[in-house]
């Protein structure tokens, strides 16, 4: 994604997805301005945010920033641009708002990347694939039954990956190729059908929260004992976060186990729950202090 194509995704939308509501609408000269309780100053009594809809733009009358989307995030997550870009990829729209439970085989669908159409859904077996998965280091036990091999037509093109199922029957998908010319691999990843959570119930009144299935299964394959022990939610998106504290709050957990990001979206994500769950929240993030995320560590520290 790049920054032009940043700026037309809808601010509104985005703020909606992190939980904020507006608390009055005013219409100036045709334009609708939405305004908000400040996302940067959640105990302020008044709204002081305010939204030009046809401009899709903000500006915030208790700190003065203002700005485009991309903006909004920068100052948001406290990140850097293409920071900002990534995140607002993994939002994910396309598919946010569907709620789709039919079968996928052979049916054409359209998310942001265009048409596409799901051909097999498969136990992994690619050599590729596995070569892939031996690389990230996650235990083939855990990915023959956690994931499977998926196979699209988009563009002209076929693709293989392995992919990650939600709640909601879509499909996160993940896979690496190398770059002409180079020892260099790119890893790609997106979303097919609906974006959602992922959710595995133990009958536990505890739960472990993760972004991704590379986090997930790469705890489960540090900690094999955990799999039995704990509910276990996957985000799958920062966008997620919402569903996320609805689920927990409708399960009432005892213990919440964060095992988010080291990074401003991840540590957004920490802040959310304690403002929720107080002391039921343990974070996880000191065991991989100095990496990424759960996943990073069993790839980079682990034999």
């Amino acid at each position: 994604m790049n920054c032009t194509q940043a700026k037309q995704i809808s601010l509104l939308q985005i703020l909606y997805k992190l939980g904020h509501k507006e608390v009055f609408t005013r219409t100036n000269r045709g334009t609708t301005y939405y305004w908000f309780i400040s996302p940067f100053r959640s105990s302020e009594a008044k709204p002081s945010f305010s939204l030009n809809s046809e401009l899709n733009t903000f500006y915030d009358y208790g700190n003065g920033i203002s700005g485009t989307v991309i903006d909004y995030i920068c100052a948001y997550y406290h990140c850097e641009i293409p920071k900002a870009l990534e995140l607002l990829d993994d939002f994910d729209f396309s598919f946010s708002q569907q709620n789709i439970t039919n079968e996928f085989i052979a049916e054409k669908r359209e998310n942001k990347l265009g048409e596409y159409e799901i051909t097999a859904i498969n136990t992994i077996k690619h050599p590729a694939l596995v070569k892939y998965l031996a690389k990230r280091k996650i235990a083939a036990s855990l990915y023959s039954k956690y994931l499977v091999e998926i196979k699209y037509n988009m563009n002209r093109r076929s693709f293989f990956c392995v992919a990650f199922q939600n709640v909601n029957k879509g499909y996160e998908v993940s896979y690496e190729y190398k770059k002409n010319g180079t020892d260099e691999f790119i890893r790609v990843k997106t979303c097919l059908v609906c974006k959602d959570i992922s959710f595995f119930a133990r009958g536990s009144t505890s739960v472990v929260v993760t972004e991704s299935w590379s986090d997930f299964l790469a705890l489960l394959t540090l900690y094999p004992k955990m799999e039995d022990r704990n509910d276990f939610i996957i985000l799958n998106s920062v966008s997620m976060r919402e569903r996320l504290i609805d689920k927990i709050k409708l399960l009432n957990y005892l213990t919440i186990y964060s095992a988010v990001d080291n990074d401003p979206a991840g540590n957004d994500i920490l802040k959310v729950l304690v403002e929720n769950f107080a002391d039921r929240v343990i974070p996880l993030n000191p065991f991989y202090s100095d990496y990424k995320d759960v996943a990073e560590y069993l790839e980079k520290e682990c034999k």
